[in-house]
């Protein structure tokens, strides 16, 4: 072998390593996930064994951080949501406006935004369920809406994903309204009804995926 034909054969290789290098560096920043519930969220369900939760900068915008919940398998009769309870006594008679933007996967596969208000850590104290689905593959505003009468202490919001596909959320709200606009929800079973209470904190946290 000419010192020619062995220099150009080094310098291929070496080619070869910098384009694998670089294919693998651009896929790491391409898939870019960060794992993990966010700071501030309980998380019910399947997560872990069936879904997976975390940031998705494809998805994120500037100082708005998009968090994705995703099936691993087909995950029949399974569930994984993310939520926060906190204590609503300041709004009772008041409508409470949960909102985010919001899209799933693909057509025919849906997540849930949900609401529930109980009147403290009993089954059998007063409790009020609301429900929405996340439909559409682009990103569109997803609102619920929930009256807090007098009996409601304590309220439950959150987002989850049932058996398969993917679904997205970010630039979540919460707020408290004096004149309630309207929702429409279609029927269908309720996730929240499948999760257990919680212990209630002061205000919500990280709405905004920051943490």
């Amino acid at each position: 072998m000419t010192f020619a034909h062995h220099a150009s054969l080094k310098q291929a290789k070496f080619i070869l390593a910098a384009v694998v290098i670089a294919g693998a560096m651009n896929l790491s920043f391409a898939e870019g996930m960060q794992s993990g519930v966010p700071s501030g969220w309980i998380s019910s369900g399947a997560l872990g064994d069936h879904f997976d939760i975390g940031i998705d900068p494809g998805e994120s915008t500037r100082g708005h951080p998009a968090v994705f919940i995703a099936s691993k398998d087909a995950a029949k009769g399974k569930f994984a949501a993310i939520s926060q309870t906190i204590d609503v006594t300041a709004w009772q008679g008041k409508t409470v406006r949960f909102s985010m933007m919001a899209k799933v996967q693909e057509q025919g596969n849906y997540g849930e935004v949900f609401l529930r208000g109980t009147a403290g850590m009993s089954e059998r104290d007063y409790s009020s369920v609301s429900s929405t689905n996340i439909q559409g593959v682009e990103w569109k505003e997803i609102a619920l809406n929930m009256i807090i009468p007098k009996q409601l202490t304590q309220l439950e919001f959150g987002v989850g994903l049932r058996q398969q596909g993917k679904m997205w959320v970010r630039d979540m709200k919460l707020t408290p309204l004096d004149t309630p606009p309207r929702t429409e929800r279609p029927k269908h079973d309720n996730i929240i009804e499948l999760m257990p209470l919680r212990m209630p904190s002061a205000a919500p946290v990280n709405l905004d995926f920051s943490e």
